[in-house]
């Protein structure tokens, strides 16, 4: 069997995703967990305040999730964000439930979004490495009781 056409490419393609990869984490980074937790603070204060864009270009600052992965979860989440409000009420705010840092290099973030009926959990997860942190995952559950299966 010969190299093929995509063989030949791909460590072309593979040198680009590492550069664009590498440039999203040194063109941003946060020196500490504790800015880490003031980043976490805003995106899930603009979630909460329904400022869904301004959460998501913030994410998009100080990530290695590909803005692509964000933008696909951002609509996804816009069509349901209505049926939230409308069976949970509108958001009455937010609240940090836990920082918790594991060894040196991982912090994950436990929030609530409180609305009139009840909460919905976010999980935010950073990571350090050389020098900064960064977000690494994200996401979020109506379920309230996956707050307390985290722990």
């Amino acid at each position: 069997m010969g190299i093929t056409p995509m063989m030949k490419m791909f460590p072309a393609i593979l040198a680009a995703l590492l550069m664009a990869l590498c440039l999203n984490v040194s063109a941003a980074g946060l020196g500490s967990p504790e800015q880490a937790r003031d980043f976490g603070n805003e995106i899930i204060m603009a979630i909460g305040k329904g400022s869904h864009s301004d959460a998501w270009a913030r994410m998009k600052s100080n990530t290695t999730i590909p803005p692509g992965r964000i933008d696909t979860f951002a609509s996804g989440y816009a069509s349901q964000v209505d049926q939230t409000i409308r069976y949970f009420g509108p958001s009455i705010g937010m609240e940090l439930l836990s920082a918790e840092l594991m060894g040196e290099s991982l912090l994950r973030l436990t929030y609530l979004v409180k609305y009139e009926v009840t909460g919905v959990s976010w999980f935010l997860i950073f990571y350090k490495g050389k020098d900064n942190w960064v977000l690494t995952d994200f996401n979020y559950d109506i379920n309230m009781n996956s707050i307390f299966n985290s722990q």
